[in-house]
This record gives structure tokens, C-alpha cells and sequence, in this order.
């Protein structure tokens, strides 16, 4: 059983990457939006 779940971050510089229906992100810093 599949449920969704959704978190955001705030990030400090980084990288994304979208190939083939698969995100990469690559970043410096990272900090959880409540």
C-alpha cells in the first residue's frame, strides 16, 4: 500500500538533474520548510 508523502526543503546552492522520468538533486546545504 502506497501512500503519499510530500516534504520541502529550502536549499543553499546546488545541482538538479531530470533524465528519463528520474530527478537528481545534488546540494550544499539543506534545511526542512515546516
Amino acid at each position: 500500500d502506497k501512500q503519499s508523502h510530500t516534504t520541502s526543503y529550502q536549499i543553499q546552492g546546488g545541482f538538479v538533474e531530470v533524465l528519463n522520468n528520474k530527478v537528481t538533486v545534488l546540494v550544499e546545504g539543506a534545511t526542512e520548510v515546516e
